[in-house]
């Protein structure tokens, strides 16, 4: 079943990041039971838990044979992974074709906000690899590592992750392990707690409230760029970010006068 792991943070001096994982799925308790499967060539065959001989470990597993050749058209579909605050996302994964003789196994695997077939195909809302393994004979029989970068969701709250057996016959199984999303994020103590300003989003416009004095503000993004900047006296700023992107950024407030900074994570929707 599915883990959530915290991530490890690193604190510096300004904007340092940290990757790690955000949620992992070995399969190793043989419970495939969090993963919603579908058999959609209705041969009555999806998804199995496996543990061959000769694996170290058991995995995910579909098969285009047994006993006679198999057109599979099976999904393996997540549970919801919460990714809110993280960015530069990636999936990693373990891949096989069971039999070094017959490991020609196509597949796709799909990461998406939504976790229907419909929502999977929609490009605008997911990321999608296709791969024969045929193609790779290093995958013959042994498990091979895939890396697929989703940062295109970055933003996003939660995502999904399906792997597609399908477009293959009459070879065997294909083997899935060490399903994993990994991903970066700024330390939580960066954002010290604050008790003298008001820092809100509402409508694409971020809200400075309780100022006093010269101030100057920032926003960035989660990669440290510099999007805004300005200054105020004003006991109250309204900035807009109506062109930005939906997704986290960082509002950063120096006095001026007492040289003092503080910054603070904010989603925009």
């Amino acid at each position: 079943m599915k883990k959530i792991t915290l991530m490890l943070f690193v604190f510096m001096a300004h904007l340092i990041h940290s990757q790690s994982v955000v949620w992992e799925d070995n399969f190793d308790d043989q419970d495939i039971s969090d993963w919603t499967l579908l058999d959609e060539d209705g041969d009555g065959q999806t998804f199995f838990s496996y543990f061959p001989t000769g694996q170290p470990s058991p995995m995910l597993a579909s098969a285009s044979w047994n006993n006679d050749p198999l057109t599979p058209d099976n999904y393996a579909i997540s549970s919801a992974i919460d990714v809110t605050g993280y960015y530069n996302l990636e999936l990693n994964y373990m891949v096989a074709g069971q039999d070094p003789e017959w490991a020609a196994e196509n597949y796709t695997v799909y990461i998406s906000t939504g976790n229907t077939i419909t929502d999977f195909m929609n490009t605008a809302i997911s990321v999608n690899f296709t791969e024969n393994l045929g193609d790779d004979p290093n995958a013959a029989g042994v498990l091979v590592p895939r890396s697929v970068d989703i940062s295109a969701l970055d933003g996003a709250t939660t995502l999904y992750v399906a792997f597609r057996h399908h477009n293959v016959s009459d070879q065997f199984i294909l083997d899935i392990d060490d399903v994993a999303i990994v991903a970066e994020t700024l330390h939580t103590d960066e954002f010290a707690e604050n008790e003298t300003y008001k820092i809100t989003c509402k409508d694409r416009t971020v809200i400075l409230s309780n100022l006093e004095g010269e101030i100057r503000y920032s926003i960035y993004s989660v990669t440290g760029q510099q999007i805004i900047i300005g200054n105020t006296s004003l006991p109250s700023q309204n900035v807009d970010v109506s062109g930005l992107s939906a997704g986290v950024y960082i509002v950063e407030i120096n006095d001026v006068a007492n040289n003092a900074t503080v910054r603070q994570k904010i989603i925009i929707e």
